[in-house]
Formats: C-alpha cells, sequence, structure tokens
C-alpha cells in the first residue's frame, strides 16, 4: 500500500491480539494438550506453504502468532523464499543475520534451504513449546551452553561441529514419549 506524494511503502497485516508464542506461553498455564494442538496448526500452515513451494526460513515461536487461545497462525515472512520451479533447495546469496539456532546443518553448511529445512525449524520450535519458551531454555541458551560463549562467525563453526558429533538440544521435561499428530490439510488457515 502507498501513501501520499512521497509513496512510503507500508505492509497492512493481521492484527493479531495475543501476540507470538514466545511471549504469551512464559506467561500462561497451557497443557500438553493444548500445546500439541498449536504444534498440529504450525504443522498444518507449513504443509500449506510448502505445497506453494514456498519455504519459511524463519519458523520459531516468536513467529508464530495466537489469534485466541486455540488459534495460532504462522507470520513474519521476512526470510521466506519460493522454491523455483525444478529446484530441490533455495541458496542464501546476501549476508545477513539469521536465526543459526534454528537452522538444520546443511543450511548451516552451504547456505541451502530446502522444505526439510523448515522441518528442523519446527523441530527447534516444538522444543521451545514444550519449555513454554522459558528463556532459560531457549534455544540459543542450551546451544551456548554446548559451545561455550563465542562471537559472530566462530559460533556458526562451533554450531556445525556440535551438530555434526550428533548432538542436540535436551529433551524438555514435558516432552511426551511419542507424539502423533494427524497429518496436515492441504490448505490452512494457520498461515497469517
Amino acid at each position: 500500500c502507498e501513501e501520499g506524494a512521497n509513496s512510503i511503502v507500508q505492509l497492512i497485516m493481521e492484527y493479531v491480539p495475543l501476540g507470538s508464542l514466545r511471549d504469551y506461553l512464559p506467561k500462561h498455564n497451557v497443557s500438553l494438550a493444548h500445546i500439541l494442538l498449536f504444534a498440529q496448526q504450525i504443522c498444518e500452515g507449513m504443509a500449506y506453504l510448502h505445497s506453494l513451494h514456498y519455504i519459511h526460513r524463519d519458523l520459531a515461536a516468536r513467529n508464530v502468532l495466537l489469534e485466541n487461545e486455540n488459534v495460532v497462525k504462522i507470520g513474519d515472512f521476512g526470510l521466506a523464499k519460493a522454491i523455483p520451479e525444478g529446484h530441490e533447495y533455495y541458496r542464501v546469496c546476501e549476508d545477513g543475520d539469521s536465526p543459526v539456532f534454528w537452522y538444520a546443518v546443511e543450511c548451516l553448511k552451504e547456505c541451502k534451504f530446502y522444505y526439510a529445512s523448515d522441518v528442523w525449524s519446527f523441530g527447534v520450535t516444538l522444543y521451545e513449546l514444550l519449555t513454554r519458551c522459558d528463556p532459560a531454555q531457549s534455544p540459543p541458551v542450551k546451544f551456548i551452553e554446548l559451545i561455550g560463549a563465542t562471537q559472530g562467525q566462530m559460533t556458526v563453526l562451533r554450531l556445525i561441529e556440535l551438530l555434526d558429533r550428533g548432538k542436540r538440544l535436551p529433551s524438555p521435561k514435558d516432552c511426551p514419549c511419542e507424539v502423533n499428530p494427524p497429518f496436515p490439510h492441504p490448505k490452512s488457515p494457520h498461515v497469517g
């Protein structure tokens, strides 16, 4: 949308009154069943994006918004990219800040992003949900505990080494032994 003679570009977004899961979960007593409902809706939203040949590249609790106590929507498409026809991945060519603690190893090593990369990010997001987005349990905090304090590119290198050795985030205390949600629907109301 453009306004006035100076044509300032503006983006009009849906108002989601309860904010992000990252802000909401630490302040509310949310049951495991409700967490799994949110996880299912995130899966449905991501399946819908992938069916349109898009990868999100920034799936995290901070980018999942609550429309109400029962409905979440995926937001913040600033890093989203369309997968070109006939290709299996998107390669990042520009430098910039990236949510590296939500990235799969191939993303960190080769700057390649696949649909499966979003699945990895979903796993990290599910970890966030199961820890109720406790800041002391956040993926950056837990990974830094594992790799030690670093800065810049050294953080990425140490994270790659850690993941290559098979190290992962610790299992949250409320993590059920097995989670079997139904398959996502082809169209989803869970994309904002």
